[in-house]
């Protein structure tokens, strides 16, 4: 019998990934950590990005598909998510936007899916990135950020799935 565990599903000691049941995910096990904390941002007017925000970076797998999804409590303005994609080296191998999320006033959790290429080791991920750009600085606000592990597949012995 599986549990959670201080915020872990736990299968026989180990740690899984994700959880379905009757074929729905219950449960994915965020790859990132630090998310509950509520963080902040300005996007300087005149660019699209985060000023100063170091981006997280993850160890991923090539050619699997991964969720990221992240609750905006104040988006400024109509915007997205992001990741670049790295190799071995951690040299840019493409940069992938999620679809676009209109601004609300009270945010709103987005999620996105994203494959990453066959040859990428690791991802850069931009909790948020407006759509266009303005002439005036945006304070932003987000939380939960979650990047999920993929389904487990036939030859990855790097996670399991429940």
């Amino acid at each position: 019998m599986a549990d959670i565990t201080h915020g872990a599903w736990i299968k026989d000691g180990v740690p899984v990934d994700k959880v379905f049941s009757d074929g729905k995910q219950v449960y994915g096990r965020n790859l990132l950590t630090g998310t509950k904390v509520v963080k902040t941002g300005i996007i300087k007017a005149g660019s699209q990005l985060i000023s100063g925000y170091s981006l997280a970076q993850v160890s991923i797998v090539g050619g699997e598909t991964y969720t990221y999804s992240i609750s905006m409590i104040t988006m400024g303005h109509t915007g997205h998510s992001s990741i670049a994609w790295l190799d071995a080296n951690k040299n840019i191998i493409s940069v992938k936007a999620g679809k676009d999320n209109l601004w609300t006033a009270n945010g709103g959790r987005f999620s996105n899916a994203f494959t990453a290429p066959s040859n990428a080791f690791y991802a850069n991920l931009t909790p948020w990135y407006f759509s266009n750009v303005y002439t005036s600085d945006t304070n932003i606000s987000w939380n939960q950020e979650k990047f999920e592990a993929p389904q487990l597949h036939h030859g990855h012995q790097h996670q399991k799935t429940y």
